[in-house]
């Protein structure tokens, strides 16, 4: 029995163990869960912040290519300047643990050590 085009088909996917959330209409940037079940943004998804001097807010818009994949978000002035702020301090500590990694393994070589007396004699 054909159904009828203006009818909606009912879901048959059932119900999903763990739930996936789309990121909220209204969630702002890098405010992402970090559990291994969420997968990392596309990198041909990037974000762009635009000022409007008009209203004195900051529009954050998500785009693939030219097409605005998303509904703008947007931060006051000093909600930006904290997001900013946050946005810089771990920025920061990032680099800084990625300098301490390289200097704890003695520069971009890593130092190989063989034990036993063979190589000692050597």
């Amino acid at each position: 029995m054909p159904v009828p085009e203006d009818t909606v088909k009912i879901d048959t996917t059932g119900i999903l163990p763990y739930k996936f959330k789309d990121e909220p209409e209204f969630a702002y940037p890098d405010k992402k869960d970090s559990s291994g079940l969420f997968l990392k943004r596309p990198s041909n998804i990037r974000t762009e912040i635009e000022y409007d001097p008009v209203t004195g807010e900051y529009n954050f818009v998500d785009k693939i290519g030219d097409f605005n994949y998303r509904l703008p978000k947007t931060m006051s002035k000093k909600e930006f300047q904290k997001y900013d702020f946050e946005q810089a301090i771990q920025n920061y500590w990032r680099t800084q643990t990625r300098i301490k990694g390289i200097e704890d393994k003695g520069g971009l070589i890593p130092r190989l050590t063989i034990g036993g007396e063979t190589f000692n004699k050597i």
